[in-house]
């Protein structure tokens, strides 16, 4: 994937059709519009701004760590490994230390969950999560409580700028077809 600089208004589109119309350059619209053009559909994209703008870094992990169904969160991890491949420039690897607020046996807590998502990923590029010696937590995250610290796990995750990756989505879906129309509204016109 590739950065996109600016993105010119498109020729005329007065009368054009679209199979697609996508409306916004959050992340998910840049990704709908890419896989739409990558599908073979006549996809059109509007944005009122740059795609991604507003964009925040964010991780993976405090989502697939909460309560939602296991598929979900496999899908979201599965989605972060591709994105770690195709994007490294955008994607990075960071290091968090998950403290478990549930005791160690029981069905709500951290390592019960990133054992259980570690089981349904197939082959991740980051290392496995890992169970943390109370000394340990405390001498990656000094001022972590002796209490906290005793159910501390170091997990591996990943952090996209989502402004960037929004860009590089949006090059994809002009390459493989999509008219991106920017700095633009949408009316509905009754």
């Amino acid at each position: 994937m590739h950065d996109v600089a600016v993105i010119r208004r498109p020729p005329e589109i007065h009368g054009a059709a679209f199979d697609l119309m996508v409306v916004g350059g959050t992340l998910f619209a840049c990704a709908l519009a890419r896989e739409a053009a990558i599908a073979g559909l006549r996809t059109l994209l509007v944005a009122p701004d740059d795609p991604g703008a507003g964009g925040r870094a964010r991780t993976w992990l405090c989502e697939a760590l909460a309560p939602v169904g296991a598929s979900s969160a496999a899908t979201a991890l599965a989605e972060r490994e591709r994105l770690l491949r195709e994007a490294p420039h955008r994607v990075r690897p960071i290091r968090s230390v998950v403290v478990d607020a549930f005791p160690a046996g029981t069905a709500g807590s951290a390592r019960r969950r990133l054992r259980r998502l570690a089981g349904a990923m197939p082959q991740s590029t980051l290392p496995a999560a890992q169970e943390l010696a109370a000394a340990a937590a405390l001498q990656v995250w000094p001022g972590l409580s002796t209490a906290a610290a005793a159910g501390a796990v170091l997990a591996f995750d990943a952090e996209i700028d989502e402004a960037g990756l929004s860009r590089c989505l949006v090059r994809g879906a002009i390459d493989a077809g999509a008219t991106c129309w920017t700095h633009a509204a949408v009316a509905h016109a009754g």
